[in-house]
């Protein structure tokens, strides 16, 4: 298989490279190990949020020095590391917070103008969290760090992001009352197929990197009365997802020093992802 013009990276947070920076942060607590579970993780869980507490100066000292955060967070995520190792340019779109319509929705764009300069391209997409959206943005028009119009907002059904608008209450208790597994993974699924079939028509090699969840367990929390739908398992038969890569099976393996405070992977762990996929290319 001849050598890409050029690699394509999307995803949440966990591509991003999310807490990887977070170490310059006063009193930085220090990385965790997978399991067992110990007073270290619950005291760096205390110290995160600290940094995302308004009132607290490690919020302050964040905010400060958001424009350093993300350009080590991009430097040290596995992106960065695969372009080093192949000397093949690599692009990293991915963002914190971001569902499966906002990493779709932003890979076919990118995609379709990278299409018209590269003829060989590798795409490298990580999941999220199915129970995450995107809504209409009730923030004025503009470009966020990643260059990107702010006219979409990802919501999250099992948290609230900070500093979101009080405007998506209203949609977000909505969601929350009426969306089940099953309109999740429908939704999920939807995008897997979407970015599949673009990909295979125009001859851009795709392959997924589950970043926390597997598909198998998004589909083993459908509700027992969706399981027998006709759509829901005629996309998962016909999306037929794989899987190139699992961090989270990279980091339970690895097991000392992989959990950043909140939960992210450290950096070893991107390390040791960035070679499975050299192997790959």
């Amino acid at each position: 298989m001849s050598k890409p013009d050029i690699i394509y990276t999307n995803g949440d947070s966990f591509v991003a490279g999310v807490e990887l920076g977070d170490d310059i942060l006063p009193d930085y607590p220090g990385l965790c190990d997978f399991s067992p579970w110990t007073t270290s993780h619950d005291n760096a869980r205390q110290w995160i949020a600290k940094t995302y507490d308004s009132k607290h100066p490690y919020y302050q000292f964040r905010q400060q020095h958001t424009s350093k955060l993300q350009e080590l967070e991009y430097l040290r995520a596995f992106p960065n590391k695969l372009s080093k190792a192949t000397g093949i340019p690599t692009i990293n779109m991915a963002m914190g917070g971001a569902s499966m319509d906002r990493i779709v929705r932003k890979s076919l764009s990118d995609l379709i103008s990278l299409s018209k300069k590269y003829k060989n391209i590798v795409a490298f997409i990580g999941t999220t969290a199915s129970s995450r959206s995107e809504i209409p943005s009730s923030s004025p028009l503009g470009e966020n760090y990643l260059k990107e119009h702010t006219a979409w907002e990802c919501v999250s059904m099992t948290y609230k992001t900070p500093n979101r608008s009080d405007n998506f209450d209203m949609i977000y208790n909505y969601k929350l009352e009426m969306e089940k597994n099953y309109h999740h993974s429908l939704n999920f699924l939807k995008n897997v197929i979407w970015m599949q079939d673009f990909c295979k028509l125009n001859g851009i090699r795709l392959l997924w990197i589950s970043t926390h969840g597997t598909l198998n367990e998004y589909m083993a929390s459908i509700e027992n009365n969706y399981r027998n739908l006709d759509d829901l398992n005629n996309f998962y038969e016909y999306a037929n997802f794989n899987s190139c890569a699992y961090m989270k099976k990279i980091a339970e393996k690895i097991n000392h020093d992989v959990l950043c405070p909140s939960g992210h992977y450290s950096e070893i762990v991107h390390d040791h992802l960035a070679k499975i996929l050299v192997d790959i290319l």
